[in-house]
């Protein structure tokens, strides 16, 4: 029986760590490809959908409005066509409104936190 310390178990485990390594970084470069692709998927029915309207992109944190909600782009506008950018506004977006809502001075004070 080979110990830890052969050289073919020593090589063996190196490439099985080099291995799982390149899997865990295949799986995270996949789910950003996915997310990047759901975004185009949506910017596609937006522009479908609502040829006039123009596409909501707050100036707090970036993120764009799709329908109801407000994703992270992780696509910028220098990379998308300049028919994009040229039918793009900028607003803010309901989280980043209501922190600054509590932000500001003479402000609300934030509701309690839930435990």
């Amino acid at each position: 029986m080979a110990s830890d310390s052969d050289p073919l178990v020593e090589y063996l485990s190196a490439r099985l760590e080099d291995a799982r390594e390149r899997a865990r970084a295949a799986r995270e470069v996949s789910a950003a490809l996915a997310v990047r692709a759901e975004i185009f998927a949506a910017l596609i029915r937006h522009f479908r959908e609502r040829p006039d309207d123009l596409l909501l992109r707050c100036s707090w944190c970036s993120r764009i409005g799709l329908g109801y909600r407000f994703v992270v782009a992780d696509v910028p506008l220098g990379e998308l066509p300049a028919a994009v950018a040229e039918r793009t506004t900028h607003g803010i977006c309901p989280d980043c409104a209501e922190r600054l809502r509590y932000e500001s001075p003479g402000g609300p004070a934030p509701p309690p936190r839930e435990r």
